[in-house]
């Protein structure tokens, strides 16, 4: 991976990375991206913004603020000698570009950083027009967007320069408490402190492709300069490419959708309808008894409709996001943004099998990155006060050492806990066959739909087969005990709708089912958003402090006195007779 290469008259006819021809071509002349090889080419700053902005719409805030020799800096020649050769050769005052936009008809605060001043790295000024940037967003409560490309701290300003850090780092804090959108755009490199204060904090992160990122990558190179296979594969780790595969980036974008990526998260973010309560209520499902081992088997089935489908079929405009911010993009969890009937709302779905759309399908593990990007996507539907909707589909599969060790049981309780406690309206969707403890998180909700052969039991029926009968065989002799069917779990009080299915199962007519799941849906959104928070919360935690069959010392001696009496007065009725 090569550097940022600013364009110039020398590349204006050859790629500097592929060597290909640029000569004519109308892709360059407008991104700076290599037809041939998709490298990027650095761009000032001015440049980004008038890709991204809506025309007309940047004022730029800020500008007043300029650098001074804050420590007398000058083991070769004097700093201010530096700012000022570089304010003439960039037409810039500092590093940092701030100002206030539309980006397709959304406001915004932009943040963007220019590389060609001083490599983009962060000094007094800089720091301070980006915190003021980020304060600017709070007193307008619109979103920010940054678009990054640094070296890190600005040592010219010493240890003034890295303790911008905390400055920047805690306006961040005041943006997430008035629970305001951030999005950052990462281009290369992005490093130091400019990535670590701000640009990793973001709640959604782009990048462009090839972009070196991380905390600390440039010297790390440096040292490996002399071993070039050792450099590649180092720089390898660090690109942005590498980065999405570990879940630390949303997605790897390139610089011609920079605008549509931030006006569709945006315009989703920014939609102010709720859906409304209709005077018509929903209309009970019939109840009608179902072989249980046929649910099962339905349930089971390798074409049966996927969470993915569901929410295709269901919501307009999805946009999905990846990554659990830690080290994993889970595939078994979609996330993701979605419009329901003019209405945002965060939508999870966990599928039962990977390569969902191969013919030859796996079952997919149970790992405790799969439920912290499902943590992620509660933690987005309580900041943005978004309805959380989940499609549920997995059961418990043998677990692995690893993700025994990587802290899954943690992860499950703190999944509970966050659904528990969440300050917005959730509705969770069985689609298929849940089981066992790590499928109950997503249960966790205001309200629970079950697809009519859609199946809900404490474990495998093979697993307890096994236990009783030492017999994994056996597994359809217990269904029927278990009840686990969609009829029993709504007795129970466990779920609240049935959704109908036709006569064979689901897979059979996915347009019907979602057709009817619409209708539940929008209905019981409807129902639960006439609610404070304060009482989503009040009925969720009676909702669940009330399962269970159980009756208390007393009551068990007085229910087994008038079950004796009632079993006396039919025997001397039947003597009479």
């Amino acid at each position: 991976m090569e550097g940022a290469f600013e364009v110039t008259e020398d590349i204006k006819t050859s790629c500097l990375v592929c060597n290909g021809s640029l000569e004519e071509s109308e892709y360059f002349t407008q991104f700076k991206v290599c037809p041939h090889c998709k490298f990027h080419y650095s761009l000032s700053a001015l440049v980004r913004i008038s890709m991204i902005v809506d025309e007309g719409t940047f004022r730029e805030i800020s500008r007043g603020v300029v650098s001074i020799d804050p420590i007398g800096f000058s083991p070769k020649e004097s700093y201010k000698t530096v700012i000022q050769r570089e304010q003439k050769r960039t037409s810039l005052s500092e590093g940092v570009i701030t100002g206030t936009c539309e980006i397709g008809g959304n406001p915004a605060v932009i943040i963007v950083f220019d590389f060609g001043f001083m490599s983009g790295s962060v000094g007094c000024v800089v720091g301070e027009k980006i915190t003021l940037a980020i304060e600017r967003s709070v007193r307008m409560n619109v979103p920010l967007i940054a678009v990054v490309t640094s070296s890190g701290s600005r040592i010219e300003e010493g240890l003034l320069s890295i303790m911008q850090m905390a400055k920047i780092s805690m306006a961040i804090d005041s943006l997430e408490n008035k629970d305001i959108p951030f999005i950052s755009i990462l281009a290369n490199p992005t490093t130091g402190q400019a990535y670590a204060s701000f640009a990793a904090r973001a709640d959604f992160i782009f990048a462009e492709p090839g972009s070196v990122i991380g905390l600390s990558p440039l010297g790390l190179m440096n040292e490996s300069k002399k071993h070039k296979q050792l450099s590649d594969q180092l720089i390898s780790n660090y690109t942005s490419e590498n980065l999405f595969e570990t879940g630390m980036i949303d997605m790897v974008v390139d610089r011609e959708n920079h605008r549509s990526i931030l006006a569709h998260i945006m315009g989703l973010l920014s939609m102010s309808n709720r859906i409304k309560k209709r005077k018509t209520s929903i209309q009970p499902s019939r109840k009608k008894d179902v072989d249980a081992w046929k649910s099962v088997s339905l349930a089971r089935i390798k074409n049966r409709p996927t969470a993915r489908q569901y929410i295709d079929a269901i919501g307009n405009r999805f946009f999905e996001i990846h990554g659990d911010r830690v080290n994993n993009d889970d595939s078994s969890v979609t996330l993701g943004i979605a419009e329901l009937s003019g209405q945002s709302v965060i939508v999870i779905g966990q599928e039962r099998y990977s390569d969902v759309k191969q013919p030859v399908k796996t079952i997919n593990s149970i790992t405790p990155e799969m439920f912290r990007k499902i943590q992620r996507g509660i933690r987005l539907a309580e900041k943005f006060k978004l309805p959380l909707l989940s499609f549920i589909d997995i059961s418990d599969v043998e677990t692995s050492l690893s993700a025994e060790q990587g802290g899954l049981a943690v992860e499950v309780g703190k999944t509970i806990s966050q659904m528990a406690q969440l300050n917005s309206p959730s509705i969770s969707i069985i689609i298929g066959e849940i089981g066992g403890e790590a499928s109950l998180p997503l249960v966790v909700a205001d309200r629970v739909l079950m697809l009519e052969h859609s199946v809900f039991s404490v474990t495998l029926l093979e697993d307890a087969a096994s236990l009783i009968f030492q017999d994994a065989n056996k597994a359809e002799e217990l269904a029927k005990w278990f009840k686990l069917t969609a009829l029993d779990c709504q007795k129970f009080g466990v779920v609240d709708y049935i959704v109908q299915e036709p006569v064979l199962g689901a897979h059979t007519n996915i347009k019907e089912v979602s057709f009817d799941l619409i209708r539940i849906l929008i209905s019981t959104l409807a129902e639960l958003q006439s609610k404070s928070s304060r009482r989503l919360l009040r009925e969720r935690k009676n909702r669940f402090r009330k399962v269970g069959e159980y009756n208390s010392k007393v009551k068990a001696i007085v229910y087994q006195e008038f079950v004796g009496i009632q079993q006396l007065l039919s025997r001397k009725f039947n003597d009479r007779k």
